[in-house]
């Protein structure tokens, strides 16, 4: 039976996230700027004072917000793969637990995003029209990403090619999906694009491995060129062949 220290804790836990969620919703709406602690506060039903309570203000709730979609992120990475399973598998498994957390925190992800574009050093180049080269960003969840492809991948699994390039082509993939889904239906289920995605990933635009697919492909291939016969040849050099 829990104490009633445990049973506090449990509920102070509970309002911290219900506010977390409250803000997430509150800066999709109206923008990470924008968004005031008494927005967060009337979001989550609360008073801004009761915010106060668990909150320091609304970087701190912010701070929290992405703090914990990391945490999220993290233990998806440390879920230890079947080891009887292929490389695919365990990476499908692996953005299946991702997809999950994302459409849990959709609401979310668009903070998490404009907090990262606001760190990064590029980014912040490129809005105040300075030179990009030489410099240097490593987000966290690339370098875990190329750190779980090291950990995870033989070089037969992806080609023979560098784990942290196969990471940062993957990543562009994925994301791409990712955002198509934030900006569009969400009433798909985000995992829904994953086979796709992952085709892409291992075989190419053209080169999936469902035997459909690579049906569709093979329709698309431009024409041959047509066989030029023995009589064509003649007349296309203009020489009389001997009978």
């Amino acid at each position: 039976m829990a104490t009633s220290a445990e049973r506090r804790e449990r509920g102070i836990a509970r309002i911290r996230n219900d506010i977390l969620a409250a803000a997430a919703r509150a800066v999709s709406r109206r923008g990470l700027e924008a968004t005031t602690v008494h927005d967060i506060a009337r979001e989550a039903g609360y008073t801004t004072q009761t915010l106060y309570a668990y909150f320091q203000g609304r970087q701190q709730i912010i701070d929290g917000l992405v703090a914990t979609m990391r945490q999220q992120m993290e233990a998806c990475f440390q879920v230890s793969g079947d080891p009887g399973t292929s490389f695919r598998q365990r990476l499908e498994a692996l953005y299946r637990r991702q997809l999950a957390l994302a459409e849990q925190w959709q609401e979310a992800y668009p903070v998490v995003f404009a907090v990262r574009m606001a760190a990064d050093p590029t980014a912040v180049a490129m809005r105040q029209g300075r030179s990009v080269q030489g410099l240097k960003h490593a987000d966290p969840y690339q370098q875990r990403l190329v750190q779980w492809m090291r950990d995870n991948a033989r070089p037969g699994d992806i080609g023979g090619h560098d784990p942290a390039d196969a990471a940062w082509f993957l990543l562009a993939i994925t994301s791409s999906f990712f955002f198509r889904w934030m900006q569009g239906d969400r009433s798909q289920p985000l995992a829904a694009s994953l086979e796709t995605a992952l085709d892409f990933f291992f075989h190419g635009i053209c080169g999936p491995s469902e035997p459909r697919l690579r049906h569709r492909c093979a329709n698309t291939r431009s024409p041959e060129p047509p066989k030029t016969t023995r009589k064509n040849s003649s007349l296309a050099t203009g020489r009389k062949i001997d009978r």
